[in-house]
């Protein structure tokens, strides 16, 4: 967005203030017309000489991290938001170090954990540059610097899918996952009428959650169809794997049911009008003052990109793309915090056998099996009726930052660009 008259700034990471004025992007930034300050060698730089590098502090960068201390490595923990704990372990803004739920309450004593081991959390740090030789290139404060430890878990977890339909980018529409962060951060209820669309079980706990602290949930939209007959074996493995998730699922489930809240199964959002008119591919129409989108996640993969991986590969949390890189979490495959967080344990371990350390990883690896039994069971219980491709037209925006269309992409294709 363009914030205060700067152009580039980015909605998720710049925090509100009295007075400011932010908007979308206007124009596209032309950068060649920027004056900037005359280059700096990169050796000129400050730097930082740690033996683990690990960015991304959610459950599988805080498990690695913890890992490789208790192994005795020197490790900086670097992430770019305020605070520790990523997504599923977000802590309460308004009493920092209170915990407002279960969930919060574990990623609490995680991130006490990790800090009483001795281990450097730099939050509010941007890792923007890989390159070859395990040198990193960061901003924190305004502020560039490099870090060049010996070995590093790449851990930037995932960012949501968006969900391009006519009328996504309408005020009122927001990620399902922008909702959660603000209850979970400032226990802020939108208000009005809700509508959360979209596919897989974040969309129900947030439902419930909302609905439990007093919000008006019209209506639940899921892509998958309702659970049936079918999904019996899906539901016992789950139970098997994880019987306390079940529980959580059942009991979200339970709290819609005794609230009368619309659940309409095996339908995907096919376009939204000013207003908020909401019409799903089934022919519901729904009005909402709020309608939130979580269509799924996909990796975080820019730095393994940067490294020369056309992704992070997929796999066990110790395959690396050179000798000391090490990935850990849903920047490889999305499997969710209880995966990462096993995943995480192993990939610090792995950090700390490449430096000649002793590591224990406890249960971890048998943690990691039982996760990614339950995962894909779960996957099979959401499983889409029709396939996640939305209802796109050449008016739609597809790239919200610079405000490109579908048609304008079709029109670059058709003039012989392939990238």
């Amino acid at each position: 967005m363009t914030v205060d008259g700067v152009p580039n700034q980015r909605a998720c990471m710049v925090k509100v203030a009295d007075g400011m004025t932010a908007a979308p992007a206007e124009d596209r930034a032309d950068l060649h017309a920027t004056s900037f300050a005359a280059p700096r060698r990169a050796a000129d730089l400050p730097h930082r000489r740690p033996d683990v590098l690990v960015v991304g502090a959610g459950p599988a960068g805080l498990s690695a991290a913890l890992v490789a201390r208790r192994s005795g490595a020197d490790v900086l923990l670097v992430d770019e938001r305020g605070s520790a704990g990523g997504q599923y372990y977000k802590q309460s803004a308004i009493a920092p170090g209170t915990p407002v739920d279960r969930q919060a309450a574990e990623g609490a004593a995680l991130i006490a954990s990790v800090r009483a081991t001795g281990v450097e959390i730099l939050s509010d740090t941007t890792v923007w540059g890989a390159f070859a030789g395990l040198e990193f290139a960061a901003t924190r404060a305004g502020g560039a610097f490099r870090i060049l430890p010996r070995a590093v878990v790449i851990a930037t977890g995932a960012q949501e899918v968006a969900w391009p339909v006519p009328g996504w980018t309408l005020p009122g529409v927001i990620s399902t996952g922008a909702v959660q962060g603000l209850w979970r951060t400032a226990r802020r209820v939108p208000p009005g009428r809700i509508v959360i669309a979209g596919n897989g079980p974040l969309n129900l706990q947030l439902a419930a959650e909302l609905q439990a602290a007093g919000a008006d949930i019209v209506a639940l939209v899921e892509a998958a169809p309702a659970p049936g007959a079918g999904h019996v074996a899906a539901l016992a493995r789950m139970a098997t794997a994880a019987p306390g998730l079940v529980r959580q699922g059942i009991g979200y489930r339970s709290r819609l049911r005794q609230a009368g809240v619309r659940i309409l199964w095996g339908t995907q959002i096919r376009s939204i009008t000013p207003g908020l008119k909401i019409e799903t591919d089934s022919g519901d129409l729904l009005t909402a003052d709020m309608l939130c989108l979580g269509y799924g996640l996909a990796p975080e993969d820019a730095l393994c990109r940067a490294l020369g991986a056309d992704a992070c590969p997929g796999g066990t949390a110790t395959d690396g793309l050179a000798a000391g890189v090490f990935l850990a979490g849903d920047c490889t495959t999305i499997g969710g915090a209880h995966v990462a967080a096993a995943a995480g344990a192993l990939a610090g371990a792995a950090a700390a056998r490449h430096l000649g350390l002793a590591a224990d990883t406890g249960d971890a690896a048998a943690r990691l099996r039982r996760a990614e039994a339950f995962q894909t069971a779960l996957w099979q219980l959401y499983a889409p009726t029709r396939p996640l491709v939305g209802h796109v037209t050449p008016a739609t925006i597809i790239c919200r930052c610079e405000g490109v269309t579908a048609g304008d992409i079709a029109s670059a294709r058709a003039a012989g660009a392939h990238s």
